[in-house]
């Protein structure tokens, strides 16, 4: 299910949507940002949703998911384009 909604999130709306301490934000690929251990400069996910590819890996059952947001900033916001994003799988 993560490598599911992995492909089902829209990464450059959830960039425009601006970072927690900036408007501005980047894209990313991966879910581990760069300076952490583990992440690798490659392309792995991409950066508008692949709903096909989400859905085949999701498979036919139902899955619930539980999103915690800060209630600052643009959390609400992105919290809502991920439920949106995952809602699509």
């Amino acid at each position: 299910m993560r490598r599911a909604a992995s492909y089902a999130i829209d990464r450059r709306a959830l960039a425009a949507n601006g970072g927690s301490f900036s408007t501005v934000a980047a894209p990313a690929e991966m879910n581990i940002p760069p300076g952490e251990p583990g992440f690798r400069d490659r392309h792995i996910y991409p950066f508008v949703p692949d709903v096909a590819s989400a859905r085949r890996l999701a498979g036919s059952g139902h899955h619930d998911a539980v999103l915690y947001c800060v209630l600052e900033a643009g959390s609400p916001r992105a919290a809502q384009i991920i439920k949106n994003n995952l809602g699509a799988i």
